[in-house]
């Protein structure tokens, strides 16, 4: 038996990591053809330039619908997703992901919880 409303909650989490991204910054502007772009600086989320990687962020459930993932979709090839969430010898991290799972570490704990709980009483009920 899966966990529905436990499913229903986890897509809501997407936008939960796309927030941050959308906020102001304060890493260094340049100009790429006619556009102005401000970087977000080491320890801010990343800024958003074309779109692609806060479009790609997903959440996955696994097939017993007993897990899921969340994270950077991995059909979309968005290669650097994770040199900004953890930063490369070259360049320090501007992490996106982790720090929107650890602001709602409670909530999400407090969902699964609760939706085992709900689905403990719908198992009792059918015996």
């Amino acid at each position: 038996m899966s966990f529905l409303f436990y499913e229903r909650d986890l897509f809501g989490f997407e936008s939960e990591i796309q927030r941050p991204m959308r906020g102001p910054k304060s890493g260094r502007v340049y100009r790429r053809k006619s556009v102005v772009h401000r970087a977000s600086a080491p320890g801010e989320a990343p800024a958003i330039d074309t779109g692609i990687l806060r479009f790609s962020i997903a959440v996955k459930i696994g097939d017993s619908g007993l897990s899921a993932t969340i994270g950077v979709h991995e059909l979309t090839k968005v290669k650097y997703a994770r040199p900004l969430e953890f930063g490369t010898q070259k360049m320090a991290a501007r992490p996106f992901v982790f720090p929107a799972l650890e602001k709602n570490k409670k909530t999400i704990q407090n969902r699964i919880r609760r939706d085992i709980r709900a689905t403990e009483r719908a198992v009792a009920k059918k015996r």
